[in-house]
C-alpha cells in the first residue's frame, strides 16, 4: 500500500507545505511526496429564493498549491440534503499526472472525511481516503492516503 500525504500547516496567514510518503515492501511504483495547500472557492446556487436549505447546490472550484506554485484543482458539486446544511459531494482532484475522484459528506465543522473512489493516470486503480479541512480565511489542507 502506498501512502501520500497532502497536508498544509497555517502559520500567520501563510500556508507552509509538508509531505510524507510511506511504502510497503515490494511496491513497484516510485515513491512520491506531495504536499498541497488549498484555496477554497465555492459558489452556492439556491434551490429557492426564500431560504437556503435542501436542494441548494454548491459548486466547488478550489485551487491546489505546492511550494507557492499552482499544482492543480478540485472541481465538483454538492447538494444540500438537510436543513442543518449537510451536503453530499462528488469532486475530482485534477493534478498534472492524473485525476482522483472523491466523495464526501460536507457538514459542520469545516472539515470533511472523504473516500477515494477512483483515479486516472498515475492514480489509476488506487483507492483510499482523506480529510479536507477549511480555515476561516478560505485556505486549508488536503490529506489523502492511497493504496
Amino acid at each position: 500500500m502506498k501512502t501520500f500525504l497532502f497536508a498544509a500547516a497555517t502559520c500567520l496567514g501563510l500556508v507552509v507545505p509538508m509531505a510524507v510518503v510511506a511504502l510497503t515492501t515490494g511496491d513497484a511504483r516510485a515513491a512520491r511526496a506531495l504536499a498541497y495547500d488549498v484555496k477554497f472557492n465555492d459558489s452556492v446556487l439556491p434551490a429557492t429564493t426564500t431560504h437556503s436549505g435542501p436542494g441548494d447546490r454548491i459548486v466547488l472550484s478550489h485551487s491546489l498549491w505546492r511550494e507557492g506554485r499552482s499544482a492543480g484543482r478540485i472541481e465538483g458539486a454538492c447538494t444540500v440534503t438537510s436543513v442543518d446544511g449537510t451536503a453530499i459531494c462528488n469532486a475530482s482532484l485534477m493534478l498534472n499526472d492524473g485525476t482522483i475522484a472523491i466523495q464526501f459528506i460536507d457538514a459542520p465543522p469545516p472539515s470533511a472525511e472523504f473516500a477515494v473512489v477512483g483515479g486516472t493516470g498515475a492514480y489509476q486503480g488506487l483507492a483510499g481516503s482523506g480529510t479536507l479541512v477549511q480555515q476561516s480565511d478560505e485556505s486549508g489542507a488536503l490529506t489523502l492516503t492511497l493504496g
